[in-house]
């Protein structure tokens, strides 16, 4: 029953999320194209005036005027959306949690036989899903963007932070991103949850219930690390091992964090389920 909700909401996700991933695309193609095609590349630029007034306005200007007014056009296009494609996913991973479950179309899906904690496993998959992919393709907008040259730079770059960090770090690090990723959402569900508790004004206290929930765990977390890190801290240790050591207790967060959200979420809805 599981991999038919899953279904369900990634046929019902993805009108939204396909269509917002090609647009990127494009525009980062067009941008490629505006940036670097020998048509659009000009001696002059906004951003790299002539040094000498007289060749301010040299023959052919409006041409020069023209491509630039273009190029940043475009380019303000594409960082619009680049910023827009992570609200949006938020926004739908929220608005999907609150309409399906904890309004109107909430009456039909518990009627399903279905647990509480297959709804919330369901709708924290997906959402992981497509926040992955929308990294995805803003970091396969990127590499459209920039020369391969830079790439290639990067890419050293980063191989030689993880060669610094250790495979042991890099590989606490990658499980603590996905660890963190669904503690992330899972808090955004457990305060909507709270929320609903409520009769009046349900989405201003989930707001106040995110708020309170993201500063108690800070302090929490911040005092477990600082504690793990005093007593685990060596003299003479290499900062690599003293690195992974520190990872350790995030990890910890990590894992209960989600965990806690988790059953605390079922439960609600299991248990505290008011949707009126």
């Amino acid at each position: 029953m599981l991999a038919r909700l899953m279904k369900y909401e990634i046929k019902a996700t993805a009108r939204w999320f396909l269509p917002l991933y090609a647009t990127m695309l494009i525009i980062a193609l067009i941008n490629r194209f505006t940036l670097y095609s020998p048509f659009m590349v000009t001696e002059y630029t906004f951003t790299n005036p002539p040094a000498d007034n007289s060749a301010a306005f040299p023959s052919g200007s409006f041409q020069l005027a023209v491509k630039g007014t273009v190029s940043s056009f475009l380019m303000a296009i594409y960082v619009m959306m680049f910023i827009g494609i992570f609200a949006v996913t938020l926004i739908i991973v929220i608005q999907r949690f609150y309409k399906s479950l904890l309004g109107s179309e909430g009456y039909l899906m518990f009627t399903l036989p279905v647990e509480a904690w297959q709804h919330v496993l369901n709708k924290l998959i997906v959402s992981m899903i497509w926040c992955f992919l929308s990294l995805m393709v803003v970091f396969g907008s990127l590499c459209i963007l920039v020369p391969k040259e830079e790439l290639a730079i990067l890419a050293s770059d980063l191989k030689s932070i993880a060669d610094s960090l250790g495979t042991v770090a890099v590989v606490k690090i990658a499980i603590g991103s996905v660890l963190g990723f669904a503690s992330s959402i899972l808090q955004i569900y457990t305060a909507i949850s709270l929320g609903q508790l409520f009769n009046k004004h349900k989405l201003l206290i989930s707001f106040g219930m995110y708020i309170g929930i993201s500063s108690v765990l800070q302090f929490v977390s911040s005092l477990i690390i600082v504690i793990f890190t005093g007593l685990t801290y060596r003299p003479g240790i290499s900062a690599e091992l003293q690195i992974s050591r520190t990872l350790n207790p995030m990890l910890f967060i990590a894992v209960v964090s989600a965990a806690g959200f988790f059953i605390l979420t079922s439960y609600l809805l299991k248990r505290k389920l008011n949707l009126e």
